[in-house]
This record gives C-alpha cells, structure tokens and sequence, in this order.
C-alpha cells in the first residue's frame, strides 16, 4: 500500500504538493518557506535572500556570481553596472559614484598623494573629526577654501563612526607649519559659526599621524624608538588619559592600551606579536606613519596645539632618551621640561603640570653643616639659595626618582632604598578595571566615583550635588576624567 503524500511542514494531504530539496511542500507552506530568485527562477529558502528584498530576491547562487554591493549605500547591484571612481577594486552604484566624483567630502579609504611641508624628517599628519553640523558639501567646501587658500594643505573624508559631520584631514607637516602655517584659528572658528561639534559630539575624535622616518634612518633605529613610544604610553598611560579627554571606555572602544611591559624591547615584541589592531592607542599598521589615537577632539585652538606639542615631546623623549632613562623618567620630569605657553596652560588646566603627590622635587644637601635644602623646582631653589644663603659651601644634589624611600638620620646622613611602584594602583587610573560592567547597580558605581574624586580635587559630597543636579553616573566620571561633559 502507498503511503499518503502528504505537506513536510504541516502534514496536510491536501492540493498539489511540490518537491522542493527533496521534500514535499503544500503551496501555502512552500510560499512561506522559499521565495523564488529573480534571476534564474529557481525556489530557494527565504532566510538565504541576499538582496534582503523579497521584491527582488536573489539566491545565494546567482548573487555570487552576478551581483555585488555598493561600498557606500549598501544597494545590491548587476557586476556589469558598478563603477569604480576611485582607481582601485571597491565597487559603486551609479548614484553614488556621480555623488562621490563630484563632493569635496572624499570617500573614507581616500588616500591622495601627500604633498609635505617644512623641514623634516619629522612630519605631523591631524585627523580631526567634526560632526553634528551635517555632512554637508558646502560646508566642507566653506572650510577648504579656508584651509587651501594659499596653498593645498587639507581634505575632508567621510568618516563612518560620526552621526552626521565629516573629518578634516591635513597633509603631512613640520609642527612649526602645523602652528603658523595651517590657519587653524579660521578653520575652527568657521566650523563652529556652522554649528559643528567635537568634543561636546562625544563621536569625535583627533588623531595624530608622525612620519616614522622621524625616528631613525633605519628600520632597526625606528623599531627601537617606537618602542620607547610605546612604554612611555603605557609608563604614563594615568596622566594621557587624563590628557586626552577620554574615559577609560571611550579609549577601550577606539584606542585601547596594549597593557603595560617593564621594557621598551618587550613592549613591541608584544606587539609584534599580534596584540595589535588599528584601533589601539598607537596604532602601527600603517606602513608610513605611527598613530596616536587617544584624543577626543575639540574645536578650541589651544587644545589642538598643545596637543600637537605634546606629540612633539614624547617623540624627543622616545628618540633622544635611552630605554633605561626612560624607564626612570617619572611624570614631573617630563613636564617640567615643557616650556611652551599653550601647552604649559593646557598641562594646568588638566591638573597635570604640577600634580598633588608626585611634585617636582630638588633637594640639596650642604655636608660640612649637615643641612638639606629643598623646593619644587631646580630654579626656585637656586633662587631662595642666592637671596638668602650667597656664602655657603657648594652644595651636591641628592637625586631621587619615582619609587625612591629616602632615609636621613640624626647625623645628616641619607640611603636610598626603591620599592616596586608598578603594580600599584594610581587615583587617577580613571576606573581602568578590565571588567567594568560587572557592576550590580548604580550605588556600587557612585560609590566607586566618591572614593577616587579627592584625586581630581573634589569631594564625596560634591558628587551628591552632581546627582543632584540629574547629571547620571556617567556623566559625572566624564566631568572627573575630562573636565566637562
């Protein structure tokens, strides 16, 4: 006896039955289950539609072999239709290729050839990203004719990461043509009169390109500087967040920190590796240049060139200092060799030029009368000394470093003994714990945000009257880290 023919999905007898993969179909179940393509006619199941338009559905067969998609809207297109405006294998609808040809706002991967100024071999390359004012032709076209008017020094790209803004681009420049030559004020100021943002965008970042022939001749020379660029990161990675504008999840998503090494050479035989990506804090995957991604952007002129100038020092300190200088080169040092007045203003402002419990510190000790003298600073000493004290005995300078225990006794006499500060905990870490959305509420996350607000100079209190205000946790770390919303 036969058996019954009968719907594989829901068992019914009854109507025509159509064989599909092997199975009998009912046409109510059939047409739910399977669309047919509309190039070779053929049934296919629904759920394998690759226009995602059961209007015009293909099967996975012939899109592979007679369609692609436009890079930048999406649309499925014929093989035999797409454009290529751009010299290399990324296809295009024909809208949009018309669009892009003709739009001073380049395609994301659009890379012209670079036209360098001023002396090298250090070049500076500023990626700064504006949005919320439209990505908008004139407008981009507004700042240009700003920019180029004297000679061709900048672009505008598309960038996906933003709502609705765009990126301006410089060509690679000394620092000195970065500051005097690139009119930085009108282009910042023009884009605000047009209503964009930068930092208050919270989409919008600012990165720093340096030309790796800036650290060495050869490749051995820029491998072993880069690296100090990298420790010097990580060494100091508290004080560039607080730099950089950034909260420790903004960086995590766009410039995450390849975790700390207690050597140059190993931090780039990390890297090396493979624990790098594109969206580190330094990127190195450009064959050309170093990235620096850290930084928010902004739309204030003092903060792009102090930004700019703080660059320009740690390629010093990375180039000029060896690994071991480095490695004992704490905070203070650094900046108080930092004499440039927007970068000095920028350094205060953020609390970093002269920071509570790590102070810049000169001590001198006079042996014949068993007397220690000390200040802030190497010049504010000196100068007490010569008011106050013009015939003493020449004094030596008692050297100390981060990590130092300094021991004098009832005689006048000193030892040194280190300790290891690696692996303590800094109360300007900004929250760098690896599993920050473990938190079981909000009150764990206030409670966080009171215990560490005396390190950036407010109180527990002071975070009540925040939440007060309606500002939400989040915010209130922004205002900690970054000093605004």
């Amino acid at each position: 006896m036969t058996e019954p023919r009968t719907c594989a999905h829901c068992g019914t007898a009854e109507g025509e039955l159509t064989e599909f993969n092997g199975r009998l179909y009912c046409p109510d179940c059939l047409d739910d289950l399977t669309l047919v393509c509309a190039d070779c006619g053929s049934h296919f199941l629904r759920t394998h539609n690759r226009s995602e338009n059961d209007d015009f559905p293909i099967c996975p067969e012939c899109y592979d072999r007679d369609y692609t998609r436009c890079v930048r809207c999406g649309r499925i297109i014929d093989t035999d239709r797409c454009w290529y405006p751009l010299d290399n294998d990324d296809p295009y609808c024909a809208d949009c290729c018309s669009t892009i040809e003709n739009s001073p706002i380049h395609e994301c991967y659009f890379k012209p050839c670079p036209i360098f100024y001023g002396g090298g071999p250090r070049y500076f390359g500023v990626e700064l990203e504006i949005d919320d004012g439209g990505e908008c032709d004139s407008s981009a076209e507004a700042l240009m004719d700003i920019a180029n008017q004297s000679k061709t020094l900048a672009y505008c790209k598309h960038d996906g990461s933003l709502d609705d803004g765009f990126e301006i681009v410089t060509h690679p420049m000394s620092l000195d043509c970065q500051l005097h030559e690139m009119p930085w004020a009108e282009v910042l100021d023009k884009a605000i009169s047009m209503g964009y943002l930068s930092h208050q965008a919270g989409t919008c970042g600012l990165h720093v390109h340096v030309s790796r022939k800036a650290f060495g001749d050869t490749l051995d020379a820029q491998d072993n500087a880069i690296a100090r660029v990298l420790f010097f990161v990580e060494r100091h990675w508290a004080e560039l967040l607080r730099f950089s504008r950034r909260t420790q999840r903004q960086l995590e998503q766009w410039a995450a920190r390849y975790g700390y090494r207690d050597r140059p050479g190993e931090m780039l035989e990390h890297v090396k590796k493979g624990h790098g990506s594109r969206y580190t804090c330094v990127n190195l995957t450009n064959a050309d240049t170093i990235e620096f991604r850290m930084f928010r952007g902004t739309l204030k002129l003092n903060t792009l060139i102090a930004t700019l100038q703080m660059m320009d020092h740690i390629c010093d300190a990375a180039i000029f200092m060896s690994d071991e200088e480095l490695h004992d080169l704490p905070w203070s040092s650094f900046v108080s060799a930092i004499k440039e007045p927007e970068l000095v203003q920028y350094l205060t402002e953020r609390n970093l030029y002269i920071i509570k419990g790590d102070n810049p510190l000169t001590l001198y000790h006079f042996p014949r009368m068993s007397l220690y003298v000390y200040a802030s600073t190497e010049q504010i000493l000196k100068k007490g000394l010569k008011k106050g004290m013009p015939r003493m005995e020449q004094p030596f300078e008692v050297m100390i470093r981060e990590g130092d225990i300094l021991r004098i006794d009832r005689q006048g006499q000193y030892s040194v003994e280190r300790f290891d500060i690696r692996n303590l905990w800094d109360g300007t870490a900004h929250f760098s714990w690896p599993y920050w959305d473990v938190y079981a509420g909000q009150d764990e996350y206030i409670n966080d945000l009171k215990s560490v607000a005396a390190a950036y100079g407010y109180t527990p209190h002071d975070i009540d009257v925040f939440l007060g205000y309606g500002l939400c946790p989040e915010e209130i770390e922004e205002i900690l880290c970054c000093g605004e919303v």
